[in-house]
């Protein structure tokens, strides 16, 4: 679970050590910026893990993919096991519920299952 509060980003301690792990394994630790923020525990700011994203994706060779992409798959993830929005909000650190809601995608087999319910 990546949570975003003020400037840093928490995550679950088994995704932290994966991602600093490929990330000294990748050599990318050194080369991104940290907006004199500590990077310290389960945390990194929010600039820094999204250009580690940038770099892990296009070392992937996947295109289209972003952190804000990451961010949508989140959301959506959570919203689908019953987190309600006002917690979604929350933790993708946005002012206004609608915003949340823009980033939940609805798949069409989400959508049969709403109209079976009726």
């Amino acid at each position: 679970m990546a949570q975003q509060m003020g400037t840093s980003v928490l995550m679950i301690s088994k995704h932290y050590s994966h991602l600093t792990a490929l990330m000294k394994a990748k050599q990318f630790a050194g080369t991104l910026s940290t907006d004199g923020t500590s990077e310290t525990a389960e945390s990194f700011n929010a600039n820094s893990l999204a250009q580690r994203f940038v770099l892990l994706y296009e070392g992937a060779g996947l295109e289209g993919a972003s952190s804000h992409s990451g961010r949508r798959t989140f959301l959506t993830t959570l919203a689908n096991k019953g987190t309600a929005i006002h917690i979604l909000k929350t933790l993708a650190g946005h002012r206004s519920i609608s915003t949340t809601a823009a980033y939940l995608y609805s798949s069409p087999s989400q959508l049969k299952a709403a109209v079976e319910l009726v």
